[in-house]
């Protein structure tokens, strides 16, 4: 399975980019395509989005960007991971044994926050149990790419005001909008699509000094719900060890219709 990478970066108090970046090619990846919000980034599909006074597309525009330049590399499947995501090794591999667990999946989730609903009694990957918000942290998602491009040019996308409560506020500017996982877990959704978490995480939300916020989006500190349930990198076995293979691989297909293999 051939897999693009790409890795949202924007501007924070202290920059994660490089050592995030390092871990993820160390993780197995061959191919890394980085993505920042600034007017100077060169696009490898047309950018039909309004930018900032300052030339800045904004989290939201910058992942539906980042996704629609990553589709045009042509490949099986695509990771979008944003720049304070720290991967653990074997990453890649683990992909390739493990895809995709079900044939209406929708996407992987290879960070496992700490929250009730993403609890499980054991290791592997697993369907994530449906929340008000859908999915719950947007650190690294891996999508089949016939999915991931019916999502990014969804009907929704105009319409989505970037808030946790509400689809919709005409006042919200197209760049400042946020709340990317939300959207991305209820088209999802809609769309008669699965989606899945690993457990324990493959990623941890970094930050350079726990005790000091870090985030682009002025959130705060990555403690509870904003930190991994568990990160698979404290130990020194490999995740290909320490999470159980699946005993079935599906092709992806159309919601509802079955298409095994091994």
């Amino acid at each position: 399975m051939r897999i693009s990478v790409g890795i949202l970066s924007a501007p924070r108090p202290e920059p994660t980019l490089n050592k995030c970046s390092q871990a993820i090619a160390e993780s197995g990846f061959p191919l890394i395509h980085h993505a920042t919000e600034s007017e100077s980034r060169s696009f490898l599909s047309p950018c039909e989005f309004e930018r900032s006074p300052t030339g800045s597309l904004g989290n939201f525009q910058n992942w539906l960007q980042t996704a629609r330049d990553l589709l045009t590399m042509d490949h099986d499947a695509i990771l979008i991971a944003e720049d304070d995501g720290l991967f653990c090794r074997d990453v890649h591999a683990l992909l390739q044994r493990d895809l995709w667990p079900a044939a209406d999946c929708g996407c992987v989730s290879l960070y496992c926050p700490a929250m009730s609903h993403y609890k499980q009694n054991s290791s592997g990957l697993h369907k994530t149990r449906i929340f008000k918000t859908q999915l719950v942290g947007a650190l690294a998602l891996v999508f089949p790419a016939q999915v991931l491009r019916e999502l990014v040019y969804h009907d929704s996308i105009s319409q989505w005001g970037g808030s946790h409560m509400q689809a919709s506020n005409p006042k919200t500017k197209p760049y400042d909008r946020k709340a990317v996982d939300t959207w991305i877990g209820r088209t999802l959704i809609s769309m008669g699509r699965s989606i899945w978490h690993y457990s324990p995480s493959l990623v941890q939300h970094y930050v350079p000094n726990p005790k000091i916020a870090n985030s682009s989006l002025g959130h705060g500190m990555a403690i509870g719900n904003r930190q991994s349930r568990s990160w698979a990198g404290s130990s020194k076995r490999s995740v290909l060890e320490m999470i159980p293979a699946n005993k079935e691989k599906f092709d992806v297909a159309s919601p509802g219709v079955s298409q095994y293999s091994v």
